[in-house]
């Protein structure tokens, strides 16, 4: 199966790629609780996964404290994609899929600083370039949404285009969390140790575990939510209603399993490729959903994208 990384590679830039376009498709501004049925989604699909492939293919033996000990990670995961989702509420999947997905950059300075990693100077020249994509992002964001809130024909729309100004802040929101879930990956599964005050903390988990709680827990989480929607809020489901989002929450179970098999294979190829996926989501975001940006953020989402490829080749 390694010999197919490739081809895994390929299908895991599709998958999340097209996940994030119909994340977007089925992040609606005019329904509130877009983001809450999103997590639902998903985390339904994750559990079906499990109960599946885990449970039923291979019948593997779950570890039920493995939950616990991967809450730190699965938790910064999970907050991380429902800022994404909220995000999307607001903003082209062309400005949040390439924020969003620079988190190796954060995740690098983490390394730095709680684990003495020593980075190279072109780990820096990314982070850099990351960095100042997303301050020239910041910028020309705010600067669009206040020329439309100054042309809004109703209070909604200008209030619309006032939160959007600052919704630049979830995807930043998103990027900072999942760093923090890789930099947790890297303690507790691999030789990274946490220094805080003198005091190390390191755990190991199988990745079999890891993968199992995380879903596991986004399961959990999406149950809670459908109870809290269906019964608290009377929101009601229905397939035409939830079909963008549906889509979106398989696309994403498929990418976590084929970025399995594609890391397992040449992770030193496949790693700076899928952190590419990003590009094939804005492509998608200009062909489908007409989404246009002006050229001052087209260079900003080129440096976004540089700099997450030059990450992901110096991660692996």
């Amino acid at each position: 199966m390694n010999n197919l990384w490739f081809l895994f590679t390929l299908l895991t830039i599709f998958a999340w790629g097209a996940g994030e376009f119909f994340y977007k498709a089925g992040n609606e501004y005019e329904d509130s609780y877009s983001a809450q049925r999103t997590v639902v989604m998903v985390g339904f699909f994750f559990g079906l996964y499990v109960l599946v492939y885990y449970g039923g293919i291979r019948q593997y033996e779950f570890d039920w404290m493995s939950l616990l000990i991967y809450l730190p990670v699965s938790a910064s995961y999970i907050i991380s994609m429902w800022l994404g989702y909220i995000g999307l509420r607001y903003l082209e999947v062309s400005i949040v899929g390439p924020v969003s997905n620079a988190s190796g950059a954060v995740s690098a300075i983490f390394l730095v600083i709680f684990s003495h990693e020593v980075i190279s100077g072109w780990a820096w020249v990314a982070i850099a370039l990351v960095t100042l994509g997303i301050i020239m992002i910041s910028k020309s964001e705010d600067s669009d949404m206040k020329e439309l809130e100054k042309t809004a024909e109703t209070p909604e729309e200008a209030k619309r285009y006032r939160i959007g100004s600052v919704a630049i802040l979830f995807p930043i929101g998103y990027m900072i969390f999942d760093s923090l879930g890789t930099f947790f990956d890297g303690i507790v599964l691999d030789t990274h140790q946490l220094d805080i005050f003198g005091r190390n903390f390191h755990w190991e988990l199988a990745e079999d575990q890891a993968q199992m709680s995380y879903m596991l827990t986004f399961f959990f989480l999406g149950l809670i939510m459908f109870c809290w929607l269906t019964f608290v809020k009377k929101q009601r489901w229905s397939i035409r209603d939830e079909k963008y989002r549906g889509v979106a929450a398989i696309l994403e179970t498929v990418g976590q399993v084929f970025y399995v098999f594609a890391m397992s294979g040449r992770s030193v190829l496949a790693a700076p490729l899928i952190a590419s996926y990003a590009v094939f989501s804005v492509i998608l975001g200009h062909i489908f959903l007409k989404e246009r940006l002006k050229p001052f953020a087209y260079i900003a989402v080129i440096l976004v994208v540089i700099g997450t490829i030059i990450i992901g080749v110096y991660d692996y």
